[in-house]
């Protein structure tokens, strides 16, 4: 095989594993499909981390009460309950506000960021 045809495969593979969606950002599309309103959506999108506390209703009742009649949610929220086992529940919901922004964002989220910043201010709150 040539290298370029080895090349071209691997740009494809790559390709095709970025689309790939993972469950909790469907998870995430069908929450912001719940929230129905451009203007909160634009709001959580943009607050800083300080800010938690006023979307914490909408945490609390999109991702954690709404998801449990989804399909998808329970099992990629159980998912990441189980692999942050150890943090509390107030730095979870921290992580995952800040997920969803990233989410909203189109951005890459980057986890071990998010829940530094989320202990911060956990520390802070106490």
């Amino acid at each position: 095989m040539s290298i370029r045809f080895l090349f071209i495969v691997l740009l494809f593979s790559l390709a095709s594993c970025s689309t790939k969606r993972t469950d909790l950002e469907i998870c995430f599309e069908h929450i912001q499909c719940r929230i129905k309103s451009d203007s909160i959506i634009e709001k959580i999108k943009y607050s800083p981390i300080d800010s938690y506390r006023r979307f914490n209703y909408f945490i609390d009742k999109f991702i954690v009460e709404d998801s449990k009649h989804d399909s998808i949610c329970p099992k990629s929220l159980d998912q990441f309950l189980l692999e942050n086992y150890k943090n509390s529940i107030t730095v979870n919901n921290l992580i995952w506000f800040q997920q969803f922004q990233a989410y909203l964002k189109h951005q890459k989220f980057n986890p071990s960021k998010a829940r530094d910043s989320a202990l911060q201010f956990e520390k802070k709150w106490r």
